[in-house]
């Protein structure tokens, strides 16, 4: 009698589980589909949205970009960079970097485990631009991904002493993107590690004239992998 009632508990403990399973999994279900239909502009309220474009006009304007540029990728991409820099803040700030619980529940639940997952950098250009701010490697990151998903154009994260740019290949000829500050620079960087006095003279129009010095060729290096893939660090 004793062994049968065990038994029955043991199979009582075992349907509870399978209950609780059952309503988590529906529960994880629910959020999947409800960051699907969320508006990517799930920028923090401490931005001041009057100095940047919202998430969707941004991608707006980016379509309307690539649409009117006639196949002209250099002119497309003069473009683009601009309109994703004004999309954006170039800050990081380390208590609004959380994934929302919406858009990869994982790492939000790893968030209140291990703080790094706090300062979580995203491959996707849905977040990187939607969250509306990073720092060099973010804003790199969301701009090769959205070009390459969204125009197909091939990007390489390009390393710095102390910044991280893009770079690819237009009319047969390597230029710079550096979305941090809405710059085009059309020339490779072997020239720019050689002659930053070229270097200096875009940067010095920026918010940032002194990120002409992280073009110093120590260190430097260029990414193989296309798109946000290429994960480089500032």
């Amino acid at each position: 009698m004793l062994i049968k009632k065990n038994q029955m508990n043991i199979c009582k403990l075992v349907h509870k589980v399978k209950i609780i399973v059952f309503i988590i999994s529906i529960c994880l279900l629910i959020l999947n589909i409800i960051g699907l239909f969320m508006d990517n502009n799930y920028r923090n309220k401490y931005l001041n949205e009057k100095l940047i474009i919202s998430y969707n006009d941004t991608i707006k304007n980016l379509d309307n970009a690539y649409k009117n540029s006639s196949n002209n990728e250099e002119a497309f991409l003069i473009n683009a960079v601009k309109i994703y820099n004004r999309g954006i803040i170039y800050k990081w700030d380390k208590k609004y970097t959380q994934i929302p619980i919406t858009k990869n529940y994982i790492l939000y639940l790893l968030s209140f485990i291990d703080k790094r997952f706090l300062v979580f950098e995203s491959s996707y250009y849905e977040t990187a631009l939607g969250r509306g701010f990073g720092i060099c490697s973010q804003n790199a990151i969301g701009l090769a991904d959205l070009l390459y998903r969204r125009y197909n154009i091939k990007t390489y994260m390009v390393g710095l002493s102390g910044h991280v740019v893009l770079t690819t290949n237009v009319n047969n000829s390597k230029v710079i993107l550096d979305p941090s500050v809405g710059l085009y620079i059309p020339y490779p960087l072997n020239k720019l590690e050689n002659n930053i006095s070229i270097v200096e003279a875009y940067y010095s129009v920026t918010t940032h004239p002194k990120l002409a010095e992280t073009y110093n060729k120590r260190g430097n290096h260029i990414s193989k992998i296309v798109g946000g893939g290429g994960n480089i660090q500032c």
